[in-house]
């Protein structure tokens, strides 16, 4: 996928959390693990947190550290 703010080529990973650690985006199909939490390996900055865990495909790209996740939102 061609990230849409810089037309770099982004890459495709899961971005987790469960209100315990930081939010982390590990490439592939796996949540980060016990070793990529403690080295702080895909921490997401900036970000609020709640008590609730998730996992949720994202792209990211690297050149503009943009993530990009698809999302149905009920009205």
């Amino acid at each position: 996928m061609k990230c849409p703010y810089c037309e770099q080529e982004m890459r495709l990973g899961t971005l987790s959390g469960d209100g315990r650690k930081m939010l982390h985006w590990k490439e592939g199909s796996k949540k980060a693990s016990f070793g990529d939490l403690i080295a702080g390996v895909g921490k997401v900055r900036g970000v609020r947190y709640s008590l609730a865990s998730f996992k949720i495909d994202a792209w990211y790209c690297k050149g503009c550290r943009k993530i990009i996740i698809d999302a149905e939102v009920d009205e």
